[in-house]
């Protein structure tokens, strides 16, 4: 019975991880990373889940040693200035890309920050290529930076949806519009779509 548990645990644990692993943009052909530092990454609100995609297309040659050679392979090495609450995982689990087979790949960023992680971080994509220069095998570290802001937007939300409420029409139960009347119940109508029954005692 243990072991039938065991099992079905790490099937779920196989099909979570799974699921979290991200999907490349095919629209990206050119080497390079998408969105690139300069377009930027999402900003992140506090307490609420953060999910970003930066596809990566990995570069087909390199100069080594004044020499263009063609890359065998790319890999992820690390992301690094992160906060405590998020964290990377890359389509492939060795985070590793094969440009001559299939140069797109792609980086997920996930998870929930805290308040106490409100701020700006500088993160940084750490990967190397690796080539082979007169039958030795060679690499090149690289790196790529991006600011990830982490902001308290959820509480502005609510007290924008406070502010915009609105009352709309008021009705009577049979749905005909009314004005306001003391002693009769009434059916307000508001502009965020809630309807609150009241009734004005006089």
């Amino acid at each position: 019975m243990k072991k039938l548990l065991l099992i079905a645990t790490a099937i779920v644990a196989v099909a979570q991880f799974a699921n979290a692993q991200c999907t490349p943009d095919p629209m990206y052909t050119s080497p390079g990373f998408y969105p690139d530092s300069a377009t930027g990454i999402s900003n992140a609100c506090a307490d609420v889940m953060y999910d970003e995609v930066i596809t990566v297309v990995a570069i087909a040659d390199t100069v080594i040693q004044s020499i263009t050679v063609s890359v065998d392979s790319v890999v992820i090495t690390n992301v690094t200035g992160l906060p405590p609450s998020l964290s990377y995982a890359c389509e492939d689990a060795s985070c590793t890309i094969y440009p001559g087979a299939d140069p797109s790949s792609c980086i997920q960023i996930s998870g929930t920050p805290t308040t106490g992680e409100i701020g700006s971080y500088t993160m940084n994509i750490e990967y190397t290529a690796y080539a082979t220069v007169f039958s030795m095998p060679q690499s090149l570290p690289l790196s790529e930076d991006y600011t990830l802001e982490v902001e308290a937007c959820t509480s502005n939300l609510l007290e924008l949806s406070k502010e915009e409420k609105t009352l709309v029409k008021i009705t009577d139960l049979m749905g005909r519009e009314t004005t306001e009347k003391p002693n009769t119940p009434l059916l307000y109508h508001y502009s965020d779509g809630t309807i609150v029954k009241s009734v004005s005692v006089k």
